[in-house]
């Protein structure tokens, strides 16, 4: 279900749907967007560790057979990551490490036609900063299925914005999502209720 949410967030805010769905405000405006034929040089998916654990991270998700039958290359770093990618989709935990992980130095690095996508926490991005970079044309445009807080206040600059797509945080938001929710809240509660070990316990650290 995240895999579909990134997706269409790449074609809402790449061919600018929003926009021509309002109306065409402007007739003489085509929503002309990059042709997504991507590889993983241009969609970069940067998840499930903090910056200080980006190589290692990358590594664990790495498929080295895969890389090569579609030509991508590895990026060593996160700041690598930003240069080289068109559409960037955060999916990271919200930890001390994720809070404000993209902020003004970040975005500075991304291309003048780079989209960023969030479908994690809102803090993990810096909104002021992502405010700053979206009116001065830093970057093309972003996607985001997370803010903070929910809702964003009606006045928030985020909302007014052309090249921004704001969803309701609702990324596993399917019916085949809910089910699967709802088996593994009953298969943990039948695994207490008879002592046996818990499918999906989490532990402290």
């Amino acid at each position: 279900m995240l895999c579909e949410t990134r997706v269409r967030c790449f074609v809402v805010t790449d061919r600018k749907v929003p926009s021509v769905a309002e109306g065409s405000k402007d007739p003489g405006e085509r929503a002309t967007g990059v042709q997504l034929r991507l590889t993983l040089s241009q969609l970069s998916y940067f998840g499930m560790s903090g910056p200080s654990r980006v190589e290692r991270s990358l590594s664990c998700f790495r498929n080295v057979k895969e890389e090569q039958a579609v030509g991508a290359r590895y990026c060593q770093s996160l700041d690598e990551l930003l240069k080289d990618s068109d559409f960037v989709v955060l999916a990271v935990n919200l930890t001390p490490e994720t809070t404000g992980l993209i902020g003004h130095r970040e975005l500075s690095l991304m291309r003048s036609t780079a989209t960023l996508v969030n479908i994690s926490r809102g803090q993990v991005v810096d909104q002021d900063a992502l405010v700053d970079a979206l009116r001065s044309g830093t970057i093309r445009g972003a996607a985001l299925d997370v803010t903070y807080p929910e809702p964003l206040p009606r006045d928030h600059p985020l909302l007014s914005l052309p090249n921004v797509v704001i969803t309701t945080h609702i990324g596993t938001n399917t019916m085949n999502t809910c089910h699967r929710m709802v088996e593994s809240m009953i298969n943990n509660s039948l695994a207490v209720l008879t002592g046996q070990p818990i499918p999906n316990e989490v532990r402290a650290q």
